[in-house]
């Protein structure tokens, strides 16, 4: 049996793309502070993985959509990788910060960037691996299943 839930993809894309925004809106807030206290300021490697996943939603569940009236497989596809990659940001973000075991933000400890924090700890190459590993099982997964 199965439950009409009253979720519309239209009700679903906008949520996504509302927090791929707010993600982002909040990155760039962040990163202009950093750089008025004179800091380096950069994107992470989940940031980054935002925006694509941001523009892939635009073109395919919004653009696309819109221009052909119908949802299609392709946006479909785009739409469960998106779901899956705005799942892990925050847990990728936990390993950027040092937020997971040991509970410290490892720094660079030679060369030009000494002290600087690394671009990317361990902890976040690792769920970032997952998310994309996920995120194209996601993909793979509708796209077997997909019917109109």
């Amino acid at each position: 049996m199965q439950a009409n839930l009253g979720l519309s993809l239209q009700t679903l894309v906008s949520v996504v793309f509302a927090a791929q925004l707010a993600l982002f809106s909040f990155r760039i807030k962040r990163e202009i502070d950093v750089a008025d206290g004179k800091r380096k300021a950069w994107f992470p490697i989940p940031d980054y993985i935002n925006i694509l996943s941001m523009l892939s939603v635009t073109l395919f569940c919004i653009v696309l959509p819109l221009a052909y009236k119908q949802f299609d497989k392709a946006s479909a596809i785009v739409f469960s990788i998106a779901a899956v990659l705005l799942a892990f940001h925050p847990i990728c973000m936990l390993g950027h910060y040092g937020l997971l075991p040991p509970m410290e933000r490892p720094t660079y400890a030679t060369g030009p960037n000494q002290g600087d924090y690394r671009y990317c700890t361990w902890w976040e190459g690792v769920f970032i691996i997952l998310a994309l590993a996920l995120a194209g099982a996601a993909g793979v997964y509708v796209n077997m299943k997909w019917s109109p």
